[in-house]
């Protein structure tokens, strides 16, 4: 099975770069990019039930939702991205000073006692504040993390819950913020954000010019001290998580699979 298709903006031009993330059961399970005639091509391992499909480029973005798949052949599926700001706000201590750097997510107003992190996380920028885009349509509370417990977006004492409808015609929203300073020495935040290609991460190693390898459910990825480079799965050799990396010298990592297939890097 195969979905394919092409983004577009509002006017109809090709949108290369997007972002486009493929969820079953409102987990992210396949997570690709457009080319640069806003063309994309996603090789699910799946067998059964609907997904959804969304597509994101900057402040624009799109939902398919409930879309049931072909097994046997190619599923086309275009998009057009439309204005997708949803949630932004502006976090702040009492005395009225920023919190930077700190990690706020929106998760589903029925899974906010679960325990793990919400689908969609954002890292406040160096005056405080945050953007959520392209939220997919439901129901949510909004969180910080703070040293010991979840901050939530409250009125009243009063969680608030917030409805994201998913149409052209809805406002965004804005939410700040106010809570006690938390953050006692510098903290360093690694995510999706900052340019690992998963944030589900299943081992590490350190090779021999103390670069660090992680192994993902997208395949591997290097940490110079710096920045990031994704090595990524071709999409017509399904190969699993990455669950142990390895190196004999320092310019040769192995990285073995879910399935102890042995790969080289």
């Amino acid at each position: 099975m195969a979905i394919k298709g092409q983004v577009t903006d509002s006017q109809g031009a090709s949108v290369g770069g997007a972002e486009v993330t493929l969820q079953l059961n409102d987990r992210t399970i396949y997570r690709t990019h457009t080319d640069e005639m806003g063309r994309y091509l996603i090789v699910p391992t799946i067998s059964r039930g609907k997904v959804d499909l969304s597509a994101q480029k900057d402040q624009l973005g799109s939902w398919q939702l409930d879309l049931s798949l072909a097994l046997s052949s190619e599923n086309e599926v275009n998009m057009v991205l439309q204005p997708a700001l949803d949630i932004e706000g502006l976090l702040t201590n009492y005395a009225g000073q920023p919190h930077p750097n700190a990690v706020l997510e929106a998760v589903a107003a029925n899974q906010a006692e679960q325990e793990g992190d919400g689908e969609y996380r954002v890292i406040s920028d160096a005056e405080g504040r945050y953007q959520l885009i392209n939220l997919k349509p439901g129901s949510y509370y909004l969180r910080c993390h703070t040293l010991d417990r979840y901050q939530y977006f409250e009125r009243n004492n009063q969680k608030v819950i917030i409805e994201i409808l998913g149409s052209q015609q809805q406002r965004q929203t804005e939410a700040d913020f106010t809570f006690a300073g938390f953050k006692k020495s510098f903290w360093r935040w690694h995510s999706v954000l900052s340019g690992i290609e998963s944030a589900d991460v299943f081992s590490l190693h350190e090779d021999g010019n103390s670069n660090l390898w992680l192994g993902t459910s997208f395949g591997v990825t290097l940490y110079d001290g710096s920045s990031y480079t994704n090595y990524q799965l071709n999409n017509q050799f399904q190969i699993g998580w990455i669950t142990d990396i390895d190196s004999d010298r320092p310019e040769r990592i192995s990285s073995y699979c879910q399935f102890n297939r042995h790969l080289g890097v």
